[in-house]
């Protein structure tokens, strides 16, 4: 029987504990500038898990770049999944329209633009899942997006939450019979795709082991949030 308590303990960061059968869970939540002490954890964790397929992105030492839109937002909502004291998944966001997309991803910026308009003020956006292999199939994944869901909600200014997934075939070489399926996961907490396909280039694993940068076709996922 899983057992679920909210509890404020400083300003901004919320705690949130869950049993399993073989573990407790602490979710811990911070918004704004008290999310900024964890971002090492999510350089680390996305340098481990993004290799994996459907990303195959091998991380470079642009990492801390990549984190550094998350401070310059204030309404950023970080959901940190906790065994003991290990980081063992997370989930960040922050409004779509405060995202910022690196110089080789303005096409992908301005397409957003272009098809959501001034609709964009509305939608909030998961920008990163990530959750150790032993701990996806313990409601973890699930409880990260639901938690950041209902935090978005109490900002007020939105009334869409949306994703981006990787579009892979599922004959790629490099799937593994350990595959974590983010579109189920999404759809199972009734997420929808849009069909609207966004190119992103990063450095991508190739069959053969080696390295190149890719561009890699992302698929926006959306929700209502009611």
């Amino acid at each position: 029987m899983k057992q679920m308590k909210i509890i404020n303990i400083v300003l901004l960061t919320f705690i949130l504990n869950i049993s399993f059968a073989n573990a407790e869970i602490t979710y811990k939540i911070f918004q704004n500038e008290t999310a900024s002490s964890y971002f090492d954890t999510i350089k680390t964790l996305r340098l481990k898990i993004r290799k994996e397929y459907p990303y195959l992105y091998i991380g470079t030492n642009i990492e801390n770049e990549d984190t550094s839109y998350y401070s310059r937002s204030n309404e950023t909502i970080l959901v940190v999944a906790f065994e003991d004291d290990k980081a063992v998944g997370l989930v960040i966001g922050l409004p779509l329209k405060d995202f910022k997309f690196k110089k080789d991803h303005l096409l992908v910026s301005r397409k957003l633009r272009q098809n959501l308009g001034e609709d964009i003020l509305k939608y909030y956006y998961i920008s990163e899942l990530l959750v150790e292999e032993n701990y996806r199939n313990q409601s973890v994944p699930e409880t990260l997006i639901k938690t950041i869901e209902e935090k978005a909600k109490e900002l007020k200014n939105y009334s869409i939450i949306s994703f981006m997934t990787v579009e892979r075939e599922d004959s790629h070489p490099l799937n593994s019979v350990t595959y974590f399926s983010e579109n189920d996961l999404l759809r199972s907490l009734s997420y929808l795709p849009t069909g609207l396909l966004l190119p992103f280039a990063w450095p991508t694993l190739q069959p053969n082991g080696k390295v190149k940068k890719d561009k890699n076709y992302m698929q926006l996922w959306t929700k209502n949030l009611s």
